[in-house]
């Protein structure tokens, strides 16, 4: 590549990047990037985007977000909205103290961690292992408004398996030869033929009216969207101190709650919710959730609780 062609290389990007609807992952950008950037390869689209062609393309947590700000939203966007806007920091981050999350972000910005050392409850999925989800509404929406379909962050949650705005199951696979459109490298976009076979068939994930998991993916929905602060370790410590002192004791608290769940999930425990979800969660969540401490409760669990101990109550708080 001579020297004109080296300066127009790293200059055109932000000049034809679109605006991507809110809560797209930031895989997106990479795949239109490449398309329409005139990168020769897609490792060359990936470090000029990401600063980096390490790891998959799909990038969830978003390492290198000073480089993304920069070189794909021309600093209209911070780093830090990158990550809380068009990646799984965005959800993960809300059950972490403010001193944790302003670590592990700075860690993503330069590109060095995916997962803060300080908080193992974060699951971070593993390369290929189900592929990327869409919704067939959101992607046709997209083609509408936007003229390309872009990935949703939530989407992407492991125990999502179904669009929370609009109520259908959430599509993955080839419907023909069963391989996901994309695994995190075939730089493909929502509802696209299968680069496999050809096919524009995919089949859906198995769906589910049980209206905890329903409740569940609407919550977080809202927790990713409204950054709320209920789950941080403080709030979530005086949230449950009160929900605790409406009783006679912590285990009569603990009863409740599983009752709740019970009902609300329909199950005979709190157990038989990880069979609904197709995830696992930890055989004590509901305790370690009602102990306050939430590096020892993963953030969906905290939820789970949250909407147990919210219920039957008509104005919304415990």
């Amino acid at each position: 590549m001579n020297v004109a062609s080296r300066i127009e290389f790293t200059t055109a990007l932000p000049a034809f990047s679109p605006l991507l609807p809110p809560g797209s992952l930031i895989y997106s950008a990479v795949v239109i990037a490449q398309r329409f950037g005139g990168y020769p390869s897609r490792g060359l689209a990936m470090e000029r985007v990401y600063g980096h062609r390490k790891g998959i393309a799909s990038n969830l947590f978003g390492v290198g977000a000073n480089n993304i700000a920069r070189s794909y939203f021309a600093d209209s966007l911070t780093p830090d909205q990158v990550l809380r806007q068009n990646t799984l920091f965005g959800f993960y981050a809300l059950g972490l103290s403010k001193s944790v999350e302003s670590k592990w972000a700075a860690q993503l910005k330069v590109g060095t961690s995916v997962r803060p050392a300080q908080y193992k409850r974060i699951y971070v999925p593993e390369a290929g292992a189900l592929g990327l989800r869409w919704c067939s509404i959101c992607a046709c929406s997209d083609q509408l408004k936007l003229g390309f379909a872009a990935w949703r962050v939530i989407h992407q949650l492991p125990f999502i398996r179904s669009c929370s705005v609009h109520g259908v199951p959430l599509s993955v696979c080839c419907e023909d030869c069963k391989r996901p459109l994309d695994t995190g490298n075939q730089f493909r976009l929502p509802g696209e033929s299968c680069t496999a076979c050809g096919s524009a068939r995919f089949t859906d994930l198995p769906a589910t009216a049980n209206k905890g998991y329903l409740s569940l993916i609407s919550q977080c929905e809202d927790a990713f969207y409204t950054r709320s602060e209920k789950f941080r370790p403080n709030a979530w410590a005086e949230l449950v101190k009160k929900f605790r002192a409406s009783f006679d004791s912590p285990r009569t608290a603990l009863e409740v709650l599983s009752d709740r769940i019970g009902t609300k999930w329909g199950v005979q425990s709190p157990d038989g919710v990880s069979e609904i979800l197709l995830f696992p969660l930890d055989k004590y969540y509901v305790q370690s959730s009602l102990s306050g401490h939430t590096s020892s409760s993963s953030l969906v669990a905290q939820l789970i609780v949250l909407d147990a101990m919210y219920m039957g109550m008509p104005d919304g708080s415990t």
